[in-house]
């Protein structure tokens, strides 16, 4: 479809090309041409690691939203249509400038990715990649600033982010239909899900579950013979939520405790003590509005790798996982480094790779905005809040 499956067709195909030449380099009186061993190594490198930054890039961008049916579609982490006749073109509400362009570094670039950018003379930045780029230009046609989305794999689902001011929004007054802290059950999936961010101002909101969407694989074949990680084993979890909806999830959690003490009654009396112990979301929000020094890492999107220098060790590298700490005191983006070696960076392409669904990471989080139906639930006579054809039920507020 695009570079990046030629590039990861070729991977195996280089490696192996690299080990072949090193077991005849060994049977060679002269020792084989080393400079060209090391070529044809640092190409494979650099193709690997070229895709999984753009993967990275892609999956920060984008993600696979649940719909009603089942399936996943692929939407923008960012934004709202506006616009019926410019289905690819998102807006966002800033104050002015400065603050569009914190929105783009903090949000939109990946958080290992901010040293890539490119700051250029006329104001704009550039994320560069193997497969396309992210731009930021600020001042465009009258409105506060732009992004431009060049990305092959994202081609048709968003080509550019636009940043409104407050005034410019057409939906001023209009509430959010769900409010911080107060939880849901998903009639689609059986989940529960806490609203972690309100729907403001072109921002969407946020519906987080630990419900299921945080599957992980174990990788076993990740051995002490093939991977130098020792007796460890590497956890890395799948289908996680995304930056913005984490972040806010530590906000909710540090600066909304009265409200979750509140929430957690009510879901005492609504469920039962015992299902909210044994439901992860919901344990989760029990543990967080109690007295203890309760804390949790949730994994943010999925994984890369990363290469920096260290003393006496050139070409190193780091599967890079990144990760969201909260606590009732503090919350913050960090990233966990698994020491590699650069020869394990084919397989780490693959495995990372296997965790998409067609090229895209599937999100536990669910997306909303001001768009909305209710209707009469049949079996109490409550309503039943319809988005995009999900179905929810209010449990404690």
């Amino acid at each position: 479809m695009n570079k990046i499956r030629i590039y990861m067709r070729l991977l195996p195909i280089a490696f192996l090309v690299i080990v072949l030449a090193g077991f005849a380099s060994c049977s060679d009186d002269n020792g084989g041409n080393g400079e060209e061993e090391q070529r044809k190594e640092e190409i494979a490198h650099k193709a690997a690691m070229d895709t999984l930054f753009y993967e990275t890039v892609v999956n920060n961008i984008v993600s696979g939203q649940l719909q009603a049916d089942g399936s996943y579609k692929t939407v923008p982490n960012f934004g709202q249509v506006l616009h019926s006749e410019l289905p690819d073109v998102y807006y966002i509400v800033a104050d002015d400038e400065q603050a569009a362009a914190k929105y783009f570094t903090e949000n939109m670039v990946p958080q290992d990715a901010v040293d890539s950018i490119r700051h250029n003379a006329d104001g704009s930045m550039t994320l560069p990649t193997v497969c396309g780029a992210l731009t930021y230009r600020p001042s465009v046609d009258g409105h506060v600033a732009v992004v431009d989305v060049s990305l092959e794999d994202v081609v048709g689902y968003v080509r550019q982010f636009v940043f409104l001011t407050k005034s410019e929004w057409p939906y001023n007054g209009e509430d959010s239909p769900f409010q911080l802290c107060q939880v849901l059950r998903c009639l689609n999936n059986d989940r529960y899900y806490v609203c972690a961010k309100e729907w403001d101002g072109g921002g969407s909101g946020r519906l987080v579950t630990l419900d299921g969407g945080w599957d992980y694989d174990s990788y076993k074949d990740w051995s002490t013979e093939n991977m130098g990680f020792g007796d460890k084993k590497l956890v890395v979890y799948k289908n996680c939520s995304d930056k913005v909806a984490l972040k806010y999830l530590g906000y909710m959690c540090q600066y909304r405790h009265e409200e979750l003490e509140g929430v957690v009654k009510q879901l005492t009396t609504a469920v039962g003590a015992y299902a909210v112990e044994k439901n992860p979301t919901l344990a989760f929000l029990k543990n967080m509005s109690g007295s203890g020094n309760y804390s949790k890492e949730l994994q943010i999107g999925t994984p890369s790798v990363s290469w920096e220098w260290r003393f006496f060790k050139w070409n190193h590298y780091d599967l890079a996982i990144p990760y969201y700490y909260i606590s009732k005191n503090s919350y913050y983006a960090s990233t966990f480094y698994v020491d590699c070696d650069k020869y394990k960076i084919d397989m780490m392409s693959r495995v990372i790779n296997r965790m998409y669904y067609n090229n895209i990471a599937r999100s536990s989080a669910l997306f909303f905005n001001n768009r909305y139906s209710i209707v009469e639930d049949a079996s109490d006579g409550g309503v039943i809040y319809v988005i995009n054809g999900i179905k929810f039920k209010l449990i404690a507020q």
